[in-house]
């Protein structure tokens, strides 16, 4: 938008950004507590699970259950979001159930099908 008759016409428009190295990432992924589905799932050999944690939890932790409710597998949590790349070459083919467990109460619980 300028005016074509007046060669001296001008426009001047100025944007400001503000960044920072934590950006909306670090925000959006610190204040909830989630766990992602397995994939894949069924699995076999190795599966992945997503996860976030808030900035203000003490401890965390994934717990791995079998059909009768026995505990298989316990992975300590030490960051804020990460991808775990979990074997499951010690587990029987069968359905397991696995939760994000923070501050000892149990966050969410989600389904694995593990095939041999």
């Amino acid at each position: 938008f300028f005016d074509e008759n007046n060669p001296a016409d001008s426009i001047c428009v100025m944007a400001y950004f503000s960044a920072s190295p934590t950006g909306v990432e670090s925000f959006v992924y610190t204040n909830v507590n989630t766990l992602s589905q397995a994939h894949p799932n069924p699995a076999s050999g190795t599966t992945k699970i997503n996860y976030t944690l808030r900035n203000d939890i003490r401890a965390a932790k994934l717990e791995m259950h079998n059909m009768l409710g026995a505990k298989v597998k316990t992975i300590d949590l030490k960051e804020k979001f990460a991808s775990l790349e979990i074997s499951l070459n010690d587990l029987d083919s069968g359905v397991y159930f696995y939760s994000l467990v923070v501050d000892d109460k149990t966050i969410s619980t989600k389904k694995l099908v593990v095939t041999k």
